[in-house]
């Protein structure tokens, strides 16, 4: 072509684009991980249908990211709890006849230091001095107690059954779904100064 031209040189910015990808990916991976933990302020139990209440901050604390590839990063918990509240789950003891289900914060943190909640693989046996006790209905309770026997006050309390149901609090997709934009956005001003160009976001 004769004249005043620009040369745009594809091969120099393929190279550029492909070092910046992986640069968006993550900053894109940190925005939903922001959102997820976000979503998970509310102090307390939660209803059915909703965010997660934080009780012990063993979730909260558990969501992060990992880079799985150049192209692929993982946003999310390692904890198996996680997967219960977002999607619901039935619960049945692998061993023995009972599962001792959390009363409390100081239970669930019980659960939570013995990794019960994540693995399964701890004994609460292992943990505290607890005592079976039948209520009145005979309905059975696992409750801390001290070295006499005495009922802790405000102590670890457990109820003993044979199942339970995890009702499900969609959060995972429903954390994405808040952030896209930000994710978009955040992704694009970081991709934006990688190449050196102007990113266009449309909205």
């Amino acid at each position: 072509m004769a004249g005043y031209t620009f040369n745009w040189k594809g091969a120099d910015f393929i190279k550029k684009a492909e070092a910046a990808v992986p640069v968006a990916l993550a900053a894109g991976a940190e925005q939903l991980q922001r959102q997820m933990k976000s979503n998970l302020q509310t102090t307390g139990p939660s209803k059915p249908g909703q965010m997660p209440g934080r009780r012990t901050g063993d979730l909260y604390g558990s969501i992060g990211t990992m880079e799985v590839s150049k192209t692929l990063y993982r946003v999310g918990t390692p904890r198996l709890v996680g997967r219960w509240l977002d999607q619901g789950k039935f619960i049945k003891p692998k061993r023995g006849k009972y599962l001792a289900v959390p009363l409390n914060a100081k239970a669930e943190r019980m659960y939570a230091s013995l990794g019960v909640l994540g693995s399964g693989r701890a004994s609460l046996r292992t943990k505290g001095k607890l005592k079976v006790i039948r209520s009145k209905s005979g309905a059975l309770f696992l409750k801390e107690v001290t070295a006499k026997g005495k009922i802790v006050k405000n102590g670890a309390a457990f109820r003993l059954q044979t199942s339970t149901t995890i009702l499900p609090r969609p959060w995972v997709k429903r954390s994405f779904y808040m952030a896209q934009h930000a994710i978009r956005d955040r992704m694009a001003k970081v991709f934006e100064k990688a190449m050196g160009v102007p990113a266009t976001v449309t909205g």
